[in-house]
């Protein structure tokens, strides 16, 4: 009986890639990379064209579950080459309830790179971007949002894998963000403008009842349509913590009643306070006012102590000089 000792490049080969889907299955992607790419390595190896094959197959799955592992633009353009390398008819065996083709995969993944490469957005801090930043990310956001809505599917073939809302949803989500940065340029020259962008965000959220972003957007669309008018110069204004802001006063009720129709929104309480509108014109020339005055009281106050401390300094030297004197003239020299 002849015993085989040396095993072919196809048994290694079917060896690793099993391996592979067994840790795959268990959901250790980091093992099924490692396995696939092991296969991917002996069948480049080796001189059997119809395993070569095979191991570009083995490649591209590495990809696509390194990518799944670990999203990141350099992850999502090495599964779309793996991908381009095979045959657009040829089958991945993702462990999905449907066939997955590597054409179609790629196509999507054509159609997603846009949207997975996009900066991710904290809305909280939109306001203290940079005008020319935020007009060209607001531009990528729809961009990204009009590939998704052209893609004419209903879900995508890695939704579940990449946890990813429908190609619709998503689209709808970035096309509110894009609404909103497009909002927050506005509002400082346009608060209609603003608005009316604001409306437009508030209403593609609803639409996908979406709880992240939905109150942030309508409390700033409640803020930009806000009109009021100045306490203290008297001049209207639109929009709240943009053009006006509220600042803490007392509100006799004799304020209230003579004024407090005079103009909407313009003396108001909350959480216990009262408070008056002030536009920022107004605001800022009195904090810009209280800081030069402050400033100046700093100046005279460290001017004081100097002169304060050059004065002590006078007195030690010269009792440093008139002990130095006497020393010198015996009172203290040692018998």
């Amino acid at each position: 009986m002849a015993w085989k000792i040396w095993k072919s490049d196809a048994e290694r080969f079917e060896e690793e890639y099993g391996k592979a889907l067994n840790e795959r299955n268990k959901g250790n992607l980091d093992g099924a990379v490692e396995h696939f790419n092991k296969a991917a390595e002996i069948a480049s190896a080796s001189g059997d064209q119809g395993l070569k094959a095979k191991g570009a197959l083995a490649a591209a799955m590495a990809s696509i579950y390194s990518l799944v592992k670990s999203p990141s633009e350099a992850a999502l353009k090495q599964a779309m080459a793996s991908l381009r390398s095979l045959n657009p008819e040829a089958e991945l065996d993702l462990a999905l309830p449907y066939r997955v083709k590597a054409g179609e995969l790629y196509r999507e993944l054509e159609a997603l790179s846009a949207y997975l490469t996009l900066p991710r957005i904290d809305i909280g801090k939109l306001r203290g971007m940079k005008p020319g930043e935020l007009d060209e990310l607001s531009k990528r956001y729809e961009e990204a949002a009009g590939i998704l809505l052209q893609y004419g599917r209903d879900k995508f073939l890695l939704e579940d894998l990449l946890k990813l809302d429908t190609p619709q949803k998503t689209a709808l989500r970035l096309l509110a963000l894009s609404r909103l940065m497009k909002a927050v340029l506005a509002e400082r020259e346009d608060p209609g403008r603003a608005v009316e962008l604001y409306t437009e965000a508030v209403g593609y959220l609803s639409s996908i009842a979406d709880q992240r972003y939905s109150a942030t957007a309508s409390k700033w669309l409640e803020k930009a349509g806000k009109s009021t008018k100045c306490w203290i110069c008297g001049r209207d204004m639109q929009g709240e913590d943009v053009h006006f802001v509220y600042l803490p006063a007392t509100i006799t009720p004799y304020i209230a009643k003579r004024y407090g129709e005079e103009a909407p929104n313009m003396l108001v309480e909350s959480g216990g306070g009262q408070y008056i509108a002030v536009c920022t014109a107004c605001y800022t020339a009195m904090y810009n006012l209280g800081d030069a005055i402050s400033r100046h009281y700093y100046e005279l106050a460290m001017k004081a102590l100097e002169d304060a401390v050059r004065r002590l300094q006078m007195e030690i030297d010269a009792l440093r000089n008139e002990c130095r004197a006497r020393w010198v003239a015996g009172a203290g020299r040692p018998r």
